[in-house]
């Protein structure tokens, strides 16, 4: 790949998805409206249902699509484009073959338009930039190698071995990159992934336009591929609404596979929950026997999956956090934020910029409903038939994270994380995990003060610190709610049962709850150290907390700032959270 000025690839702020089915609305005053985000492209009715869609095929014939890949590229382009009369290489088309006019072009979507390679003579003696500029393009994708189709039209440049100077285009602003796929090629699985992930930041920051050598085989494959990945249409949707809009696209039999084998490549990456594997033939359109692919996942598989399929400041931000917890966390803390703020009556006008949504005083954002969320053990039923919908919908589409930023029913984001936990392969604190947290506490001098994470690997440290912050968030607690609630994060970290009786051998503080393997008792001295442990660090969090709150009271003070006066003490404190977080990962890792 090569490309210019761009070192950071940064992700779209929305993703641009189908329309999808509404939810059944529950009585059961916690189930929501379900309002869906619609799509900004204008797709046909007969592409929207996948079993609408017929089966796409070739534009060639058997023989035609065996001559092309037997004979040599040079010959296949004497045969098929007539030399210098090649009329990919010419303006000799409607105006209606033209979007961008002096070359064969068609807007797929409203920010991709498909093209023939540019000409030298085209750009040198036309004002094809200028045109290019005016219709908002702002990056442009050669899926050509160097130095083919050398006897089409104009020919090409020796210096550039493309029909045209990139360098024209960069002058101008105007992105290039070139991504090499010999005529009539796939490529690979890992490469497409790559493109495709370039290709989405493009678009995020303005059209695009893509090209080879026609604009059919390998710009249709690249867009199909898109629109796979970024609003899960299907193979047949994807290469029929690009013919709808320009004709003969995605032209070999191998081109129309490497999309589908790309579609199920990604199923897999986007499994957020996993179902039984009689279930996903079904819920995912698989083919038959293709269901063998899927199996339970431990959380390191999860992460390196993430990391696979994002990119930009997505990939980096859920690097070592799974981004199921964490937009269950963000909410939490968002209600979280808007109890106290609330409760202390509180609320200024950059705290209403920051709460972007309507909360509209609803009943669940009260601290004592959420500490209550966090801590049940056995959710109703309603709140089980809302976790499953948003199980599904995660899996199945883009709208389930956007869907999930406003739930309002803290039991439902509280099922969502304790759920996914469990229903991990492995455990996220497995045997090993608890054995050097139980050395560190022992080289420490068995001090809880000076015991830490050091030595788990950065994904579980990270995502056990960040189910510990938002614990720390309801902060200040009375210690049998601060117990409740480690002891329930304990339960799903290790993957054991919690069972409502006593147990005699744990110490008073734990005799409302049982924590249990599914064969053995978890060791009594291993609980109470990783108990001890959890809460020393929610406490190391907390004192930071004071700390920079104390710092910036003296500093408020001394400038004498209104904005920092005893009467917003809340907004300083919901304030100075990342920074502590921040320091206290420095401090533990």
């Amino acid at each position: 790949m090569s490309y210019s000025s761009r070192k950071n690839l940064l992700p779209k702020d929305t993703r641009r998805d189908l329309p999808k089915k509404p939810v059944l609305i529950e009585e059961d005053k916690f189930q929501k409206h379900k309002n869906y985000s619609s799509s900004s492209l204008l797709l046909n009715r007969s592409v929207l249902s996948a079993n609408d869609v017929p089966d796409v095929k070739s534009p060639y014939g058997s023989i035609s699509h065996g001559v092309r890949k037997i004979i040599p590229h040079e010959m296949a382009c004497k045969l098929g484009c007539s030399g210098k009369k090649c009329k990919y290489d010419s303006s000799n088309w409607p105006p209606e073959e033209m979007a961008i006019p002096g070359i064969f072009s068609h807007w797929i979507t409203d920010d991709i338009i498909a093209m023939a390679r540019p000409r030298d003579s085209l750009i040198k003696e036309t004002n094809f930039i200028q045109k290019i500029k005016e219709a908002g393009i702002r990056s442009i994708f050669n899926l050509q190698t160097r130095y083919e189709h050398r006897d089409c039209g104009d020919g090409i440049l020796e210096n550039t071995g493309f029909s045209y100077d990139p360098v024209d285009f960069e002058k101008n602003d105007i992105y290039y990159y070139n991504f090499e796929l010999e005529d009539f090629s796939i490529g690979s699985l890992d490469k497409m992934l790559d493109m495709v992930k370039v290709f989405d930041f493009s678009i995020s920051e303005g059209k695009v336009a893509v090209h080879c050598h026609a604009g059919l085989g390998r710009t249709g494959l690249l867009i199909a591929c898109y629109l796979v990945y970024s609003i899960r249409m299907n193979t047949n949707q994807a290469i029929h609404f690009i013919r709808e809009k320009r004709q003969n696209s995605v032209q070999m039999k191998d081109q129309i596979k490497a999309v589908k084998d790309f579609e199920n490549y990604l199923k897999p990456l986007r499994i957020v929950f996993f179902q039984p594997k009689s279930d996903l033939s079904e819920s995912l359109n698989l083919e038959s026997g293709e269901s063998n692919k899927y199996s339970s996942f431990s959380l390191q598989t999860f992460l390196i999956r993430q990391r696979l399929i994002f990119h930009g400041n997505e990939r980096k931000k859920f690097k070592n956090i799974p981004k199921i917890l964490c937009a269950c966390g963000e909410r939490f803390k968002e209600m979280i934020y808007y109890s106290k703020s609330n409760e202390l009556s509180k609320r200024s006008d950059e705290y209403d910029r920051k709460i972007s949504r309507s909360h509209n005083g609803s009943e669940f954002f009260n601290i004592s409903l959420i500490i209550e969320a966090l801590s049940t053990i056995n959710f109703p039923h309603v709140v089980m038939k809302n976790v499953i919908y948003y199980q599904n919908l995660l899996n199945d589409s883009n709208d389930g994270y956007l869907e999930l930023s406003k739930e309002e029913n803290p039991f439902v984001l509280s099922a969502l994380i304790w759920s996914w936990l469990d229903h991990l392969k492995e455990p996220v604190l497995r045997d090993q995990e608890i054995n050097i947290l139980l050395n560190n506490f022992s080289e420490n001098g068995s001090n809880f003060e000076t015991a830490n994470w050091e030595g788990l690997e950065r994904g579980t440290f990270e995502t056990v610190n960040y189910l510990i912050d938002i614990i720390r968030e309801l902060m200040p607690l009375e210690d049998n709610f601060k117990n409740d609630l480690v002891c329930q994060l304990i339960a799903y970290l290790t993957q054991t049962q919690l069972r409502n009786k006593r147990l005699e051998n744990y110490n008073e503080s734990f005799d409302s709850v049982s924590i249990l393997n599914s064969t053995n008792k978890m060791k009594k001295n291993n609980f109470l150290i990783l108990k001890s442990v959890i809460l020393n660090s929610i406490d190391k969090m907390v004192r930071l907390d004071e700390e920079i709150l104390s710092k910036s009271i003296m500093k408020s003070k001394s400038k004498k700032s209104p904005r920092f006066d005893d009467e917003n003490d809340d907004y300083r404190h919901i304030e100075r959270r990342e920074t502590s977080r921040q320091k206290y990962n420095q401090m533990d890792y």
